[in-house]
């Protein structure tokens, strides 16, 4: 198992009213579409991410790298980017190192106690089967996670682009697009937050934009730590968000 890497930083009385004939009755403002819907915290606010937890593939590592200098950026979010993780791998019970001790993820997020898991995976998935396959290992996730640790909220990060469409191991464009798509489609059925940066990194063409682009595959700069980070920090990249 490779090592994972982990930045240990940071976590009403009814009144009654006189009776009034139609000639004298006043009219009332109609209710606004959101007078009964309860505020949501929004990933813009401070604290928005203290208490989480970030497990991601190797994909993942600029985000990280970034954090490792910048943990303020996302309120000291814990996070793990680990090479070749994948929803089907978690889902079999794959382990996550933490403190030195291999857990399956269900378990190393309750020993954790985090309110909020963010999950940035899927490449390996989509490699292994193709974006439906992907998609359904993700869901056999989403179902562990919800019924083992029923405290913790859930984030599904969409993939970002790659560089080259790459027929050979199921990398490509569309399939990138297509299982992105299923994920946010799914989301308010089975009860997680969808959340899609792909724009964020893609060029004209839908590929990574070549400053960012870290090597001929799937990888980004270190440089792409920071935009991902303010990515996950803007409300308009998020499906779904949970209430408090």
């Amino acid at each position: 198992m490779t090592e994972v890497s982990v930045n240990p930083v940071s976590e009403d009385a009814l009144i009654s009213e006189p009776e009034t004939s139609a000639e004298e009755a006043v009219p009332q403002d109609s209710p606004s579409p959101t007078d009964n819907v309860p505020d949501r915290p929004s990933p813009d606010e401070d604290g928005y991410f203290s208490n989480s937890v970030i497990i991601g593939d190797s994909v993942s590592s600029s985000l990280q790298t970034y954090l490792n200098t910048e943990q303020e950026a996302l309120d000291g979010v814990l996070i793990f980017s680990i090479e070749n993780y994948a929803y089907y791998a978690a889902a079999m019970g794959v382990p996550v190192s933490y403190r030195g001790v291999n857990r399956n993820i269900r378990e190393t997020v309750n020993t954790i106690g985090c309110d909020k898991l963010f999950l940035l995976l899927g490449m390996n998935d989509v490699v292994s089967g193709g974006p439906e396959k992907a998609y359904e290992s993700a869901m056999e996730l989403v179902g562990i996670l919800t019924r083992e640790c029923p405290e913790t909220k859930l984030f599904l990060q969409g993939m970002t682009p790659s560089s080259i469409d790459s027929s050979y191991n199921k990398i490509t464009r569309d399939n990138i697009l297509s299982f992105n798509r299923l994920l946010k489609d799914s989301a308010e059925e089975k009860g997680y937050c969808y959340i899609d940066v792909f724009d964020v990194f893609a060029d004209e063409n839908g590929y990574i934009k070549k400053e960012y682009a870290g090597d001929h595959y799937v990888h980004m700069k270190s440089s792409a730590g920071r935009p991902w980070a303010e990515a996950l920090r803007d409300p308009a990249n998020y499906y779904n968000l949970p209430e408090e």
